[in-house]
């Protein structure tokens, strides 16, 4: 599944764009798409809280503080495919500028057929990054919601259980069949196992409390620590 994110502001104009986003993804991949639009800031920032996984983003610079909330955007999600919206009252160096590295620009005013054409160019650029993407900088699960690509960065943990093994990347989690044994031996140093239900990103610790057997993760999640890995998390 690929997620793309829109903030604009502009009633119709949005809608529009977010249509056009629908159309050329299901003429261009057979990837399942998740396309969410947010017209005003609070509600894309309050969407930001919840940690979800996102592989685009169109983002408007025409409203107030819309450079400031690209760029904290971009320090949290570094690696998102990003088409940045502007008008001619907005100058290029509020936006093309290594802190914000946008891969397209959507300038407006735009007809119907500017924008599927900006749009087309920026799906296939990314597609075409997506399907080169190197394995050792994602983890690729096949669920019911599609095939799904998550950055080791944004994992939190591996939980078994109900004889399935689900990843945690922010608020979601994605199940697939495995072993804790199996996943332990071809994941990287990056991850740790604390558990025999457990495998935790080293990057998401925030605190180990051996003296209540758990791990204060990232998210204020808990996660616990069995009397076999006890002297590897203090030694970590």
């Amino acid at each position: 599944m690929i997620s793309n994110v829109i903030l604009d502001s502009r009633g119709a104009e949005a809608e529009l764009l977010k249509k056009v986003f629908h159309d050329e993804a299901a003429n261009l991949s057979d990837e399942q798409w998740q396309i969410d639009l947010f017209k005003s800031p609070e509600a894309f920032l309050s969407y930001l809280a919840s940690g979800p996984l996102i592989d685009m983003a169109c983002v408007d610079v025409c409203q107030d503080e819309g450079a400031a909330l690209l760029e904290a955007f971009r320090q949290r999600y570094g690696d998102v495919w990003l088409m940045v919206i502007a008008d001619a009252a907005v100058s290029p160096m509020t936006y093309l500028k290594p802190s914000i590295m946008p891969g397209s620009l959507l300038l407006r005013p735009a007809d119907a057929g500017r924008i599927r054409q900006v749009v087309r160019e920026f799906i296939e650029a990314f597609l075409l990054r997506f399907r080169q993407q190197p394995p050792q900088k994602s983890f690729l699960v096949d669920s019911r919601e599609g095939r799904v690509r998550i950055p080791y960065r944004q994992i939190i943990y591996f939980e078994a259980r109900e004889k399935k093994i689900f990843v945690r990347a922010g608020s979601r989690e994605y199940g697939f069949y495995d072993t804790m044994e199996h996943l332990q031996s071809v994941l990287s140093q990056q991850f740790v196992r604390c558990h025999r239900s457990f495998i935790i990103n080293r990057e998401k610790i925030e605190k180990i409390v051996l003296s209540k057997n758990m791990i204060l993760a990232e998210g204020g999640l808990i996660v616990p620590v069995s009397r076999s890995y006890r002297a590897e998390m203090r030694n970590l």
